[in-house]
């Protein structure tokens, strides 16, 4: 017993049948524009990209004498080496400013010099007793020198207790 529509759905599938072809599969589409203008903008933003990563690896080294020059300040200051921590003073401004020519200052010019160039307020008195201290076969390492080194290469390094950052450009 066959249904009068049971023949229609028989010849409407073996006529399909019959035209269906294998076909290809189309190429993928390809990730990377294809334009110019979009590789130009590529280039340009990987370039800028390793430009700031050179500038920032290259003020990095250049202020290492920082880093190290408060490192070296902090084991001189536990051991409470006033000579040594004026000389480490002379050492980091002569590098901090290698145009001013500190090395061939006085004592007195020295710690003018000092104090011109920092941006807090310090004693000259205390400055000129640490400085001529290098001097002395026992030298006095007071607290007030104590604050005013640690202040002073707090601010020349851009360290302190709570941000310590040595990329700073001085």
């Amino acid at each position: 017993m066959t249904t009068p529509h049971q023949g229609q759905i028989v010849e409407f599938g073996s006529h399909l049948i019959h035209r269906a072809q294998w076909m290809d599969t189309p190429t993928a589409v390809f990730w990377l524009p294809q334009t110019l203008a979009w590789k130009i903008l590529f280039s340009i933003a990987l370039l800028s990209t390793l430009g700031y990563f050179i500038v920032r690896y290259h003020r990095y080294l250049k202020n290492t004498y920082l880093r190290e020059a408060w490192q070296r300040y902090l084991l001189l200051d536990t051991q409470q080496d006033g000579a040594a921590i004026a000389q480490l003073m002379k050492q980091t401004a002569h590098q901090h400013w290698p145009l001013a020519n500190v090395a061939t200052l006085t004592t007195d010019e020295f710690a003018d010099f000092i104090i011109t160039h920092s941006e807090r307020s310090l004693s000259k008195a205390i400055l000129l007793q640490l400085m001529s201290s290098s001097y002395q076969r026992t030298p006095d390492y007071t607290d007030e020198m104590h604050i005013l080194t640690l202040s002073w290469f707090s601010e020349i390094t851009r360290q302190s207790a709570k941000h310590k950052r040595a990329d700073n450009v001085c």
